[in-house]
C-alpha cells in the first residue's frame, strides 16, 4: 500500500483523483489499484467507504422531472379540488420554491464538484524521513528528506502532466504513449524545479536541486533536458548524468555512476571516492544538522564503501571510525574533532 494514502481521512479521498476516477468508473488503472486497497483492509477502510458514498451522491445528483402523464394527473386533481384563484397561488409558490430549490441544489453540486477538481496537493518531507507517493497517472514518486513536491489534484485531459520539486526526489513515470503517432500533450510528463525542465515519457530517474545545483541521473528511457535561463536543452540516456549551475544556466554531462546516485532510495550510502565534504553536505540536507570542523584538511579526503543509512547516526560511525576522529552531537550541531 502507498504510504501517502495511509494517513488519509475523508476529505482526502474526496480530493484525490485518482480516488475519483475509481469512483466514477473513468479509469482501468485506478479501479484495479483501489479494489486491490480495499481488498487490503487498511485501518482507514470506513473512510474511504464514507467518502466513496458521499462522492457517489454527488456525481448522480441530477435534477428528477415527473412524466408528462403523471404531470397531467396531479394537475387534474389538483383542479379539482381548490379554486381557480389558490390554486394559481400554490402554483406560484411552488414553482419558486422549486426553483430555488434547484438552484441550491445545483450551487452544492457545483461548489462540492469544483471544491474536488481545484487547487494542488503537497507533500513534504522532514529532515530524516523520505516518501513514497503515487501520482494520479500511478506514476511512483520516492520523495527524499527535507523535500517538497506539489501537483495539480486533477491533471487536465488535453493538457501535461506537471509537478513541481523542490529538493530531491526519484521518479518511476508511467507510460502512456502506446502507438506511432505524434506525442499528444496528455502523453508528456514534466518536472519543473527552480531553473530546469525536466520532461520524460515512461522513466526512472533522479532528481537533485540543492545549494545551487541541479542533478538528473538517467536509470531507464529517455529525458529531456531545459534550462531555464540559457535555453539550452540536452537529452540523456540511461546511464547518464548531467548537471547544472543555477547562476549560469549551463548544463554539462558528468561522470556520475546513476547506481550511487539513486542508492539514497534504498537507504544506503555508496561512497565512489566520493569526498568527506560532500558527505558532510549530504548529511546538512538530509538531516537538519549544522557541521563544524577542526580539521578542514579532511574535507578533501575521499571514501570507498557502503554505509546503511537508516538513520544518520549509523554515517557518523561509520565516519568516526574512518577518519579516526571523534564525532560530538549537541542538538543541531555537530562537531568532527581530532582524537587526542
Amino acid at each position: 500500500m502507498s504510504e501517502q494514502y495511509l494517513n488519509y481521512g475523508k476529505a482526502d479521498f474526496l480530493e484525490d483523483a485518482s480516488f475519483i476516477a475509481y469512483v466514477n468508473g473513468t479509469s482501468p488503472a485506478a479501479m484495479a489499484f483501489w479494489g486491490r486497497w480495499k481488498a487490503g483492509r487498511p485501518a482507514n477502510l470506513e473512510e474511504m467507504l464514507s467518502a466513496e458514498t458521499t462522492l457517489k451522491l454527488l456525481l448522480s445528483a441530477r435534477r428528477i422531472s415527473p412524466t408528462s402523464d403523471r404531470a397531467g394527473v396531479v394537475w387534474n386533481r389538483i383542479l379539482g379540488d381548490v379554486r381557480q384563484y389558490d390554486l394559481q397561488l400554490r402554483i406560484r409558490r411552488r414553482r419558486m420554491y422549486a426553483s430555488a430549490a434547484a438552484a441550491i441544489l445545483l450551487l452544492l453540486v457545483a461548489t462540492g464538484w469544483w471544491h474536488l477538481r481545484t487547487g494542488n496537493r503537497n507533500y513534504q518531507t522532514r529532515y530524516g524521513q523520505t516518501m513514497a507517493l503515487v501520482l494520479p497517472d500511478h506514476s511512483q514518486v520516492t520523495l527524499n528528506a527535507g523535500s517538497h513536491l506539489k501537483y495539480a489534484k486533477v491533471w487536465p485531459k488535453d493538457g501535461p502532466r506537471e509537478v513541481w520539486l523542490d529538493g530531491e526526489a526519484y521518479f518511476d513515470v508511467t507510460h502512456l504513449k502506446q502507438d506511432t503517432l505524434p506525442l499528444k500533450p496528455s502523453e508528456r510528463f514534466i518536472v519543473h524545479t527552480q531553473s530546469m525542465d525536466v520532461e520524460v515519457l515512461g522513466t526512472t530517474f533522479n532528481i537533485k536541486d540543492r545549494r545551487g545545483m541541479t542533478q538528473v541521473g538517467l536509470y531507464s528511457g529517455a529525458v529531456i533536458l531545459r534550462s531555464l535561463i540559457t535555453q539550452q536543452s540536452m537529452q540523456l540516456i540511461p546511464g547518464e548524468v548531467a548537471s547544472m549551475n543555477q547562476q549560469t544556466g549551463q548544463l554539462q554531462r558528468v561522470s556520475e555512476d546513476v547506481s550511487t546516485i539513486i542508492s539514497w532510495k534504498d537507504h544506503q550510502l555508496v561512497m565512489n571516492k566520493m569526498k568527506v565534504s560532500d558527505i558532510i553536505q549530504l548529511l546538512e540536507d538530509n538531516y537538519g544538522y549544522h557541521i563544524q570542523v577542526e580539521d578542514s584538511t579532511i574535507l578533501n579526503k575521499q571514501i570507498q564503501g557502503v554505509i546503511p543509512v537508516k538513520n544518520e547516526g549509523n554515517i557518523l560511525f561509520v565516519l568516526s571510525g574512518i577518519l579516526q576522529i571523534n564525532i560530538e552531537r549537541k542538538d543541531s550541531l555537530i562537531i568532527f574533532k581530532q582524537r587526542n
